[in-house]
């Protein structure tokens, strides 16, 4: 099905989906991953696009941006 169980994460040829606490993980990735979501973190090198609402990340995936967090990601990918 093209899907890794690694540890306590999946990894897919798209995404690596990890079942931690989003602010535990958020700590340890040093600046490479921001949160755009109460759900979600993403690898900002990933982006390929972003919208008002969501992400489209390399591979196609799309993850909604939810507005307390849209700030800081349009911050972080330089106002792109």
């Amino acid at each position: 099905m093209g899907h890794a169980c690694i540890g306590r994460f999946i990894k897919n040829p798209a995404a690596t989906f990890i079942f931690q606490r989003t602010g535990r993980f958020f700590q340890r990735t040093g600046g490479r991953f921001q949160r755009i979501h109460r759900s979600y973190l993403v690898n900002l090198s990933l982006v390929r696009e972003f919208t008002r609402t969501s992400v489209i990340l390399e591979g196609g995936v799309t993850l909604p941006v939810s507005d307390l967090y849209r700030p800081a990601l349009r911050e972080a990918l330089g106002n792109r």
